[in-house]
Parts: C-alpha cells; structure tokens; sequence
C-alpha cells in the first residue's frame, strides 16, 4: 500500500515539473518571437525610410502624388513589424493589385515575356514610378505623351537588356523622336502618336505584345487598323485597295501601312528623305515588290515597271529633279490602289481620260490610252517610226563618212604642201624610227 502511494506521488510530481517546463518553454519561445518581430506604427517607416531609390525625399513625393494621403501600410502591407518579415508580395505588381485588380488582371505579358517566367518583366513602378506616381494628364507623369518615349527608352534603349533578349529594334526611342510623330509630341501636341498608341492592345497600356501575337495591335494583319485610329479615311481606301484586299485574306506578303511608311521613324511625305516622298516613292517603295521575282511570278504582275517608268518622259523628269511631274501614286493611286482590270481603277481604260486629265486638261482618249510602262519591240514600230530610224541612221553614216572624208583630204592637202618646201634634213631614218 505504501509502495502504490510513493508510485502515484513520484508520478504528480514528474507531470507537474513537466507542465512548468513546457509552460516555460512556451512562454520563453513566445516571448522570443515578439522580440525577433516587433509591431510597429506606420509613422517610424520614414525614420529608416526618409528617402527613395531616385534620393528624393518620400514624404514630399507621396504627398505631391495621386496616391497623396495613402499611409506607407496602404501599399507596404507586409511591413508592420521589426524586422520585416519575407513575404512574396512585391510592391510594384502584386501589391498594386490590391487596388488596381482590372490593370493586374489585363497585365500577364510584356512583349515576349510572361509573369513569372522573366525576372525582366517591368513591373507597375519601372513605368508608372513609386512614390512620385501621378495622372497621365499631368506634365511630369512618366506615362504622360511627351515623356512616355523616355519612360520606354528605360528598357528598350539598354544595351544590356537589348542584347540578353535579342530586341531586334535599333534604337526605337531615338528614331521615334526625330519622327514626326516624336516632333509633334515634343512641339506639344499631345494627340500625336506615342508608344501607347500604336503597342497598346484592345486600348490598354497593359496589354502590350509583340508582333507574333495574333492579339497584338502590331501584328502584320491589325498594323491597318491601329494605324487607323488616327488615319481613319486612309485606312478605309486601304482595305478597299488590292493591298488591303490580300491582307483580309491573310497574305502575310502584301504590304501594309508600315511597309510603305516606316515604323519608328515615318516622316512626312513633303520630307525628301521620306520612303513616300515624290524624289523617293518609285525607287524606294514600289520598286522592292513589283520588281521582285518572287512576287510577280506569284501573283502574275508584269516585270519591268520601274525601268520602262524611268525611260518614259515622267520618269526622266523624275530622275532630274522635278518633285511635281508624274510618279507611281500619281496614276495608281495612294491608299486605294486597284488593278487596271477592275472598274474603279484609276488605270482602268474608262478612267485614263480623268487620271492624265488631273496633269493634262483636256487629254483626248487616244492619247491617254498611249501605254506608259511598254518594251517596244520591232515587229511592234511602225512605218513611220520605221522611216525615221532609217533616216537617222543613214544621216549619221552620212555626215559623218563626210566628216571623215574631209579629214583624210585635208591631211594628203597638208601632207604635199610640206614635201614640196626645201626641206633640211635633221635625222637619219633610223633615228625617225626611234622618235
């Protein structure tokens, strides 16, 4: 009976010792993680954190901001304690999502990177900024127009970037500034075309993509219509054109507005230097397609068009200098450029009347039906041209037998006159042979 009782004694006394242990155990590991993170009030951030990454001073920024009376906490929510805990939500795409849930729904690509798949990926603060984050309407936002070109040129005029991810682009922002898109935007014409304005796809910032992407707003088959958001009368005649006809149908080797026009750094027409410019446009812009083996074969256009262009009278005027007589657009048209064959082609038969009428008033149809782009062959030339290149040729014979002729008479003249004056004789024959 006693040995139970010291048993059952020796018993409380062990689970009691162990309950003091594991209730000082407790305590000491609770009270150690209140002290590895301590709470702490929104208004310390700034005595760590007075400035940011550009060393301007975060409270003046913030409060100059759109996000002016947002508390450090509303944007840091993972930083309430001391030191901070590692967490995986990122200020400047995850945490922005908090608030902006349509633009972090909108934003899973860039180009050819994809969240979380490319550490490069811009985040919202590489383009939007971070504490000094304002409306685009305002002047000194980084997605304002006039500074969207340099908020761009952060990432796609680095060298180091450019190179890892083989951006094939040769300095896009430097030849987009000196545009006349850029030249618009800089003179302070805000309604100019930016970055946004032709790389924006469905009309957000956000969706971005390169020109593989069948969604992206510069892929070869929407190239028209983004740029029709501007040029709207353009882009209408285009479709209506044999160009935009082909491209409907999914032709990826019709041209389109960029073909003729540039991407980055289009320029305007009146601009000598410009592709469609009247001193560039043949040689330039038609000349690569319609003189090119590979197409014509394709779609069964005639060869030859540049060279019987540039041997005519418009193309000889052309060559010297005159920016006013006749070129490609001049005859086929601009946006709207149809075959002869159908009915509303400038070219069409019916039509020449009106076409060389606008340079020529009061063209008779016989002469208008005159072809500009012919190789003329001879069983092709008439009697009269026939007659006329005879006569030619034999007044060339002709005259110049007779030139000849002249000239060997006037030598024998000269040649009998010397002999017949006294002569003095200098060298012997062997020493005329060596002069």
């Amino acid at each position: 009976m006693n040995g139970l009782l010291k048993y059952r004694t020796a018993s409380l006394l062990k689970l009691f010792l162990g309950l003091i242990i594991v209730l000082f155990l407790g305590h000491g590991i609770s009270y150690a993680g209140q002290e590895e993170y301590e709470s702490i009030e929104e208004d310390s951030c700034l005595e760590c954190h007075e400035t940011g990454k550009n060393e301007k001073v975060i409270h003046n920024e913030l409060s100059q901001s759109i996000h002016a009376g947002f508390g450090c906490l509303d944007c840091h929510s993972e930083k309430t304690t001391m030191p901070h805990k590692v967490s995986d939500i990122k200020v400047g795409l995850d945490g922005c999502s908090v608030c902006h849930e349509v633009a972090a729904e909108e934003y899973k690509a860039h180009g050819r990177l994809r969240i979380e798949e490319d550490e490069d990926l811009p985040t919202c603060t590489v383009c939007h900024g971070d504490h000094d984050i304002l409306p685009s309407i305002e002047a000194a936002s980084k997605t304002n127009p006039g500074n969207l070109p340099k908020t761009c040129g952060v990432c796609h005029e680095d060298i180091d970037l450019i190179e890892k991810h083989q951006i094939r682009e040769n300095h896009p922002i430097d030849i987009y500034d000196s545009s006349i898109h850029g030249t618009s935007v800089q003179g302070g014409l805000m309604d100019a075309a930016t970055c946004n304005d032709c790389h924006s796809t469905e009309g957000t910032a956000h969706q971005i993509y390169s020109m593989g992407n069948p969604k992206s707003s510069i892929n070869h088959f929407n190239i028209p219509n983004t740029c029709g958001k501007c040029h709207e009368p353009e882009t209408k005649e285009y479709w209506d054109g044999i160009h935009g006809q082909l491209a409907k149908r999914g032709d990826t080797e019709t041209p389109v507005c960029t073909h003729c026009h540039g991407e980055h750094g289009i320029i305007s027409p009146s601009d000598p230097a410009s592709p469609v410019s009247r001193a560039q446009l043949s040689e330039s812009t038609c000349t690569p397609c319609h003189e090119s083996i590979t197409l014509t074969e394709k779609y069964g256009v005639s060869t030859g068009r540049r060279p019987t262009f540039i041997d005519n009278y418009h193309g000889l005027k052309s060559q010297s200098g005159d920016l006013f007589v006749a070129n490609c657009a001049s005859c086929h048209g601009v946006h709207q450029i149809l075959p002869s064959s159908d009915p509303n082609s400038s070219v069409n038969p019916a039509n020449l009347t009106q076409t060389c009428g606008e340079c020529h008033p009061g063209i008779s149809a016989e002469l208008a039906a005159v072809p500009i782009h012919e190789v003329f062959i001879k069983e092709q030339e008439s009697k009269t041209v026939k007659t006329i290149k005879i006569i030619y040729i034999l007044a060339i014979i002709v005259i110049i037998g007779l030139m000849a002729l002249h000239w060997l008479v006037d030598l024998f003249r000269q040649i009998i006159l010397v002999t017949k004056k006294p002569q003095v004789r200098r060298m012997l024959r062997n020493e005329v042979w060596q002069h």
